[in-house]
C-alpha cells in the first residue's frame, strides 16, 4: 500500500493540466491511506473478527494499484506529447473522478466492516 501511495502522490505532481485537481486528488489519497493505517494500528488484527476487515484492506490496496496502473498510460501519453505540443488543452477531471470512485468503493467496504468490528451488533 505504501508503494502505491508514493507512486500516486509523485505522479499527481507531474500533471501540468488540471494541476489543482490532481494535487487535491493526491492529498485525498494520502488522507485515506493515513486513516486506514491509523485504524490498523489501533485494532487487534489477530482476532478472528478482523479477517473480513483485513481482506478488505487488500481490496483497498488493489484499488490503489489499479489507480497507479491506469495513471501510467496517461502520464506516458502526456510526456510523449509534451515535447511536441502544449498539453494544457487536454483535461482529465473525469479521470480524476473515476480514480476517486475506485478508491471510495474500496474505502466504503473497509469503513462498514471496521464499524461492525468496533461497534458490536445490538443483541
Amino acid at each position: 500500500m505504501n508503494q502505491e501511495l508514493r507512486l500516486i502522490t509523485r505522479n499527481t505532481k507531474k500533471f501540468k493540466s488540471d494541476k489543482k485537481e490532481w494535487d487535491e486528488f493526491g492529498k485525498y489519497v494520502v488522507e485515506v491511506v493515513v486513516e486506514v493505517l491509523a485504524a490498523i494500528e489501533s485494532y487487534d488484527t489477530s482476532t478472528e473478527e478482523a479477517k473480513p476487515w483485513l481482506e478488505n484492506i487488500k481490496k483497498l490496496d488493489d484499488a490503489l494499484r489499479k489507480i497507479t496502473t491506469e495513471m501510467k498510460p496517461i502520464l506516458a501519453k502526456m510526456e510523449k506529447w509534451s515535447a511536441v505540443t502544449n498539453f494544457s488543452h487536454l483535461k482529465h477531471p473525469g479521470r480524476i473522478d473515476d480514480f476517486k470512485k475506485v478508491l471510495d468503493r474500496a474505502l466504503t467496504i473497509f469503513q462498514v466492516i471496521l464499524s461492525c468490528i468496533i461497534v458490536p451488533p445490538l443483541s
